[in-house]
């Protein structure tokens, strides 16, 4: 199974991020991002005119094809803070209403964090935790209140899969897959040579944007479709 972070090449968020401002190449939302976020729904390249995206061919070998990556470094995340943006204000302590908010949202990611606690501290057996919430005392919220920060200040847990729920994209490979599956790369995939792989197996939680025409042939459709995006071999970041 391909490993998302062994492979990365790390460079500093601070370097990535004034490449950023600087290479005409990037999506013009992108651009517009502050210091700390790439977020998942920003990979469109509608605005890109004559200019490309540009995406290498990983390290390793996908279920159909070459695994594809953006060209430039994304870290991993080192905190919770980084992939969420749905959280309460960053590293401080939330109110009631802002796990209130989450649970009526029905957020994911934090569910487990509610349940784990109130089985732990409370009788409570119950799915919809709205309700036990409000009766909380104060003490009680407090501990809650310190439990979900301290959830929220750790790394994630990439080993059971949570990436997945990431809404903040956390690597070059995730920049792919988002790009070409939801992004405006989704319009051009078909004729490019581009597929989505999700599952390399039953239960598997492999995703990915794979090539499965040689690079030279990608290229050659996408300039005479004059599709903005293009492809290079090897596992190569470079700013």
């Amino acid at each position: 199974m391909f490993d998302k972070t062994s492979a990365l090449l790390k460079i500093s968020r601070r370097a990535f991020l004034n490449s950023v401002m600087v290479l005409p190449l990037l999506p013009e939302a992108l651009k517009r991002l502050g210091t700390d976020e790439i977020l998942v729904d920003k990979t469109s390249s509608k605005k890109l005119g004559e200019k490309s995206t540009n995406f290498v061919l990983g390290d390793g070998r996908g279920v159909t094809g070459s695994i594809l990556e953006w060209e430039h470094c994304i870290e991993p995340h080192e905190s919770r803070w980084d992939a969420y943006t749905s959280l309460w204000d960053r590293e401080t302590l939330p109110t009631r209403e802002d796990l209130r908010t989450l649970l009526q949202s029905e957020f994911e990611p934090t569910f487990g964090c509610f349940e784990s606690w109130f089985v732990q501290h409370t009788s409570c057996d119950v799915l919809n935790y709205e309700e036990p919430l409000d009766r909380l005392s104060n003490e009680h919220f407090a501990e809650l209140a310190q439990y979900m920060k301290d959830w929220a200040d750790a790394e994630p847990d990439y080993c059971n899969d949570e990436w997945m729920s990431f809404e903040v994209v956390d690597t070059s490979q995730d920049y792919a897959l988002r790009f070409f599956k939801d992004g405006s790369g989704s319009d051009w995939k078909k004729d490019l040579g581009v597929v989505i792989v999700e599952g390399s197996h039953p239960g598997s939680s492999y995703c990915a944007a794979e090539l499965t025409v040689p690079v030279e042939e990608a290229n050659r459709r996408a300039i005479e479709l004059g599709v903005p995006v293009r492809f290079r071999d090897g596992y190569q970041f470079g700013l």
